[in-house]
């Protein structure tokens, strides 16, 4: 889908959810990384990596040194690390980027954002890519007090304003 295409179609779902025509931020957020064939991570294409088309490159994708800080803090946590899974959740599709250091782990699992994790009770857990891409509600401090922000829909445009 199109950019501008995808805009219009976030927006009018936003529209038919919106309260007052405002919409908490935090839901702006999840329709627009979300939303099943309109957000960021609902497709299947490579997001990740130094590859021409990929939109951004995390510390994990750029080598081994990562994996190898990950592996070396949980030996300091855990001890004997072949007694444990490392097991990355919120993963890329078709992605794992500390198979550099799967020997040195009991076993090595990967799990893309959106599905269920299964895991042995003595792992060790990698969120690198999904505490990042999660919905938030956003805060203001206006006249000694709390706000909380939301977003405006109307006609195309999204104008942030306080709920």
């Amino acid at each position: 889908m199109e950019p501008a295409a995808r805009h219009d179609a976030i927006v009018a779902l936003l529209r038919r959810e919106a309260r007052d025509g405002v919409v908490s931020f935090a839901r702006l957020v999840e329709v627009a990384l979300y939303a099943p064939g309109l957000g960021y991570y609902a497709s299947e294409r490579v997001r990740v990596g130094k590859a021409a088309g990929t939109d951004f490159t995390t510390a994990a994708a750029l080598g081994p040194m990562f994996g190898q800080l990950i592996a070396g803090a949980a030996k300091s946590l855990v001890g004997e690390l072949h007694t444990h899974a490392l097991v990355e959740v919120g993963a890329e599709p078709g992605q794992s980027h500390y198979a550099g250091v799967a020997d040195r782990f009991a076993e090595l699992r990967t799990f893309r954002f959106g599905t269920t994790p299964e895991f042995p009770a003595r792992s060790v857990l990698v969120a690198n890519e999904l505490l990042d891409a999660q919905p938030f509600h956003r805060f203001i401090r206006q006249g000694g007090a709390w706000r909380e922000l939301g977003v405006r829909v109307d006609g195309s445009e999204l104008t942030v304003e306080p709920l």
